[in-house]
């Protein structure tokens, strides 16, 4: 499966649709908008206020918003210079 880490944060996920965002419950989808490698996580699960991760290779983040962040808020957003977004 894919990891992503950096020095603030880091998230881990396994088949299954579970895994953890800087050591907080998320959910995983995989396959999202037809893309086979593509990876989205919420986090934390459930939280109406949640954190938004998503790679379409599997490996690289291609947007990352962290939660509580407002709409149009965002750590990373690599979508319009990704061929993959």
């Amino acid at each position: 499966m894919a990891a992503w880490n950096n020095e603030r944060r880091s998230s881990t996920w396994t088949p299954g649709n579970n895994g953890t965002v800087s050591g907080q419950p998320a959910e995983v989808q995989y396959g999202n908008t037809g893309r086979p490698d593509r990876v989205d996580a919420y986090w934390p699960a459930g939280d109406p206020q949640y954190g938004h991760l998503v790679s379409n290779d599997g490996v690289n983040a291609d947007y990352l918003r962290d939660p509580g962040m407002g709409d149009g808020e965002y750590v990373v957003d690599n979508r319009k210079e990704n061929p993959y977004g």
